[in-house]
């Protein structure tokens, strides 16, 4: 004889209907988008950029001189007091020839004592020696200047420079050369990339050397003195010509 079994009836509340479904689904993966192309932003930064070089000669017209006067003598005492009175004489004649004062230097003031090494460092007296620099003297004029402030007193010619009172005249010519040949480069890597180069978007200008530029077109010296005396003896000053330079780098806005 068999027997029936109970069957028991489960009732599943809300709670336990979720929990069956989060066990018994899988995880969803996340989804993600690719780009099929990556595009430029802000199509202001596309730029061609190029560096120029340009330069301009000019023939100078201005020196710059500088001497020097050395002494010697037993003492520092006697070889400071020599130096002062050849120094002296060197400035009253510079000054006698219309050089201003402002265009006058002296510098260094450099004394010592003189050994002789051959005898175990014996000192046999001093030495001084005092710079001068002298500006702004017409090129026209130096050869002549230099020969005669030798000849009072002057015993050496360290440098003669040359400088232009042009300079500046002549750096904005190389400025516009060279922002004319940056223009020119640009156009050509355009073409080569099918685009165009458009208006300037920046340009940079890099500092040029100034150490030949003049100040001033130079005084005209006293011609009646030491100019016309011994002029046979004058220096010959061959210059030659200054080369000026500008450096810039400009970039270019992009065109299609």
């Amino acid at each position: 004889m068999k027997k029936n079994l109970p069957i028991t009836l489960l009732t599943l509340t809300p709670l336990m209907v979720s929990a069956v479904l989060t066990a018994c689904s899988a995880p969803a993966a996340p989804s993600v988008s690719f780009p099929t192309a990556i595009q430029v932003q802000n199509a202001d930064n596309q730029v061609i950029t190029v560096s120029s070089s340009q330069e301009v000669y000019v023939t100078p017209d201005i020196a710059q001189l500088v001497f020097s006067v050395t002494t010697e003598a037993k003492t520092a005492e006697e070889c400071q007091q020599k130096n002062t009175e050849s120094l002296n004489q060197v400035l009253e004649y510079l000054k006698s020839q219309g050089v201003e004062e402002k265009w006058i230097q002296t510098s260094d003031y450099n004394l010592q004592p003189n050994y002789d090494w051959n005898n175990g460092k014996t000192l046999i007296g001093y030495e001084m020696t005092t710079r001068i620099t002298v500006s702004e003297i017409p090129l026209d004029q130096a050869g002549a200047l230099i020969s005669n402030t030798v000849k009072q007193g002057a015993n050496q010619v360290e440098s003669v420079s040359y400088l232009s009172s042009k300079f500046d005249e002549s750096y904005q010519e190389a400025l516009k050369k060279a922002v004319e040949d940056a223009r020119q480069k640009a156009d050509a890597l355009a073409a080569a990339s099918g685009c165009t180069a458009g208006a300037v978007v920046h340009i940079e200008e890099y500092m040029p050397n100034t150490y030949q530029r003049s100040f001033g077109p130079g005084a005209r010296l006293n011609s009646a003195k030491s100019m016309a005396e011994d002029t046979a003896d004058a220096m010959e000053i061959m210059p030659g010509q200054l080369k000026v330079q500008a450096q810039i780098t400009v970039s270019f806005a992009v065109g299609y």
